[in-house]
């Protein structure tokens, strides 16, 4: 399991921990102040926060899942089948390889790059877990996109490297 952690994910979680939880208790600590219309809008506006701040994460994470599949839709032929997907937990980076075709396609959208490329395209992999995290890293033959660095699961990453290394049809990773 990721643990996806963004700039707009922390400053939310924290005006939520710091503002609209304590609002919420203090309205609900004695039911009396309910009564008056001021704590009711308090309480209104601190639950609207909370959900609506929750949804609106949620919906900017749809996006960019669904941002990166047109994308990889895009450059991908229409015989792509993909037996090796890397993908970012936040859904910036995508490695898929299918040696059945023959093909890997690459996206990054940090570096504006998404291209299908044969598989000899890959030089060489490896895999680094330093003890919190865990990284797929696979290098190109190509100025504009010399490797690709994803984050993965620390939990698949032996998985993931045996099914690499069966892909793209290599002996070891360097």
């Amino acid at each position: 399991m990721y643990v996806r952690v963004t700039f707009l994910q922390i400053a939310y979680f924290l005006s939520a921990i710091l503002f609209a939880m304590p609002v919420v208790a203090y309205a609900l600590w004695d039911l009396k102040f309910l009564h008056a219309t001021s704590e009711t809008i308090v309480l209104i506006l601190a639950l609207s926060w909370i959900i609506g701040g929750w949804l609106m994460i949620k919906a900017w994470e749809k996006r960019l899942k669904q941002a990166l599949i047109q994308k990889i839709r895009t450059v991908a032929p229409a015989n792509f089948n993909p037996k090796v997907e890397l993908e970012s937990p936040h859904h910036l980076e995508y490695f898929g390889a299918d040696p059945d075709a023959g093909t890997v396609v690459i996206v990054d959208t940090k570096k504006r790059v998404a291209r299908c490329e044969p598989i000899a395209f890959v030089q060489q992999w490896s895999s680094e877990d330093n003890g919190r995290q865990a990284f797929m890293t696979l290098r190109f033959n190509d100025y504009a996109l010399p490797a690709l660095s994803i984050r993965v699961a620390r939990g698949t990453l032996e998985d993931l490297k045996a099914k690499v290394h069966y892909a793209l049809n290599y002996r070891s990773a360097f």
